[in-house]
């Protein structure tokens, strides 16, 4: 029995990282697209930036 209880710990733990460094990639590509949009369409040009 404990061993079944260490699989799921050790499954669970995994998911919550899998979720985590997903979410994170996530976030760091919305960044990326939010700053450097190359239509402009969420904001104007930061910092004088123009195509």
């Amino acid at each position: 029995m404990d061993v079944r209880n260490e699989e799921n710990r050790i499954f669970s733990r995994f998911l919550k990282r899998l979720f985590a460094a997903s979410l994170a990639l996530f976030a760091f590509a919305a960044g990326l697209v939010f700053v450097f949009d190359p239509f402009y369409h969420f904001h104007a040009p930061f910092f004088g930036m123009v195509m």
